[in-house]
């Protein structure tokens, strides 16, 4: 399963992403929703990375508000699935925390993903047309792979450290 390594503040970053694309009447959890989920239940993470700039909420909230409604008879809420992109985004986080030799996929590894991941996988991104307006969004704000990186490398707390204080 998806979501088997995730910590509890990632499962909870989803569960959020999915209330957000349920609010929105989306057919599926995009990556808007997920990273709506993941400024909702860590915002600090991206206070870290981008250096006190501000946060891409509004810019989301456009991005989810054209997104294609269920309208009636649409999906059922409950079962709202990943789209094939968000999908993309969760086994690639997952495949960046065992990278990291981490016991769990933290938020840290879900934000790292959305933005289209590391130098030598964005090729594979974008050869699978995964590039998102989230990336594009978050880039916007600093919030790079690099800058993902080179915060987490500057020796600020490691991501199993920020994921049991939740």
């Amino acid at each position: 399963m998806y979501f088997d390594r995730f910590s509890e503040r990632a499962r909870r970053a989803i569960f959020f992403a999915h209330r957000y694309a349920m609010h929105s009447h989306a057919r599926a959890i995009e990556p808007a929703h997920l990273l709506l989920g993941l400024l909702r239940e860590d915002p600090e993470l991206f206070a870290l990375v981008a250096h006190g700039q501000t946060s891409p909420v509004d810019a989301l909230m456009e991005v989810v508000g054209k997104g294609e409604s269920c309208g009636d008879g649409g999906t059922d809420p409950a079962a709202l699935p990943l789209s094939r992109t968000s999908r993309k985004i969760i086994r690639l986080a997952n495949q960046v925390g065992a990278e990291c030799k981490q016991n769990q996929t933290g938020t840290s590894h879900l934000l790292y993903a959305l933005t289209d991941s590391s130098p030598n996988r964005r090729a594979w991104f974008r050869r699978r047309n995964v590039k998102s307006d989230v990336s594009k969004i978050l880039a916007r704000h600093g919030v790079t792979p690099d800058a993902v990186e080179a915060t987490f490398a500057k020796g600020h707390a490691t991501q199993q450290t920020r994921d049991t204080k939740a």
